[in-house]
């Protein structure tokens, strides 16, 4: 009974590994995004895993521990396991720094595992039982823990915590993972590890944490997805409200202009007449007046100068005046406007230009 759940066991966590690849790799095939190709590489070589797990366990009753094709199944269980557990950091990583892992990295890794993969089964030879399970059993566990704890270090630490279940999910299932890996390690270092235990208990829990890593990289990657979708909805939300008021601002600058320009025809007529006026009275209070009214009108041309170049409808012309000559002109004006109660005092200093 404990070998076939074993091995029906062995058969679901390989259909689950399949299962979870082929979503990675519909969604890499949508996005592209490097991550997601890691992760499928990473369940890729899960469900290749389980398949020889359960190949080695149909073949336990017929070739001996030595025989060829099982140290060639174990030396893929091996490598296999190492790929599962080294790409699921690397993607982690990929995901959580916003930063691609190098093809070289990748490709000097996965020659590194393979060359432990094969010294690791070849030390295994003639080896006692209990050796020879920690060596093809546990050290496969023990880098395997590694990698899972690296990993959820990498999505604790890496880049800004951002709060969502799927990321928190799969953090969890990492660092339980990890602790279930250590557990295989703990069980080859004392009498040997327990298959039957395993097949019923370990299979199960394994199978479990699995299902929580696939579900929450999906889950997280769709979060990641929907966060750069709004970042990206309200930069654009900004630029068309930039958009608006420069569009309001083009606006009033013409409307500015028009009224500016049309003022200026009008004060045209009242400073010719004022000319005209001052030119007729000889003196008095009178002609006081007039130069008043003459003043203020090349005052409001002024002013529409500066409305005409606002709207740039007409050049500008900078120039150095006198600013103390100008504050004195407006003396009167501004004498009337304060009225009889406030005394306006002027001080200038000579020659102050802007």
């Amino acid at each position: 009974m404990n070998e076939q759940l074993f091995l029906a066991l062995a058969a679901f966590q390989a259909a689950g590994c399949a299962l979870a690849a082929g979503t990675l790799w519909g969604l890499w095939r949508g996005y592209r995004r490097g991550y997601l190709r890691l992760w499928t590489v990473s369940w890729v070589a899960l469900c290749v895993y389980h398949v020889g797990a359960g190949s080695v366990f149909l073949l336990y009753g017929t070739y001996s521990s030595d025989h060829p094709l099982r140290l060639a199944i174990t030396a893929l269980l091996l490598a296999t396991g190492f790929v599962h557990a080294a790409w699921l950091a690397f993607g982690s990583y990929e995901l959580a720094s916003g930063q691609r892992v190098p093809r070289r990295l990748l490709t000097c890794t996965l020659i590194a595992l393979a060359s432990v993969a094969l010294l690791t089964t070849w030390l295994s030879i003639g080896k006692d039982q209990d050796t020879r399970i920690f060596l093809r059993v546990g050290v496969r566990s023990l880098f395997a823990a590694l990698g899972l704890f690296g990993a959820a270090y990498g999505v604790w630490s890496v880049g800004s915590w951002k709060r969502g279940f799927g990321r928190g999910l799969l953090f969890g299932a990492l660092c339980l993972y990890g602790l279930e890996q250590l557990n295989y390690v703990a069980r080859t270092l004392g009498s040997g590890l327990d298959w039957n235990t395993a097949s019923v208990h370990l299979g199960l829990i394994d199978m479990l944490l699995q299902i929580m890593a696939a579900l929450g990289m999906v889950l997280w990657h769709q979060e990641e997805d929907r966060g750069a979708a709004a970042e990206a909805t309200a930069a654009l939300r900004e630029s068309e409200a930039r958009l608006r008021q420069s569009q309001k601002m083009e606006v009033v600058g013409r409307l500015a202009g028009g009224v500016a320009h049309d003022f200026n025809n009008v004060l045209t007529a009242i400073l010719g007449y004022a000319e005209l006026l001052e030119r007729t009275l000889e003196g008095g209070r009178a002609r006081g007046y007039a130069e008043q009214v003459l003043a203020a009108g090349l005052r409001g041309k002024a002013l529409t100068a500066q409305l005409l170049a606002f709207s740039r409808k007409h050049p500008q012309n900078p120039r150095t005046i006198d600013v103390g000559s100008v504050v004195e002109g407006m003396r009167d004006m501004l004498s009337r406007l304060l009225g009889a109660d406030i005394e306006l005092a002027i001080e200038t200093s000579p020659e102050t230009y802007s």
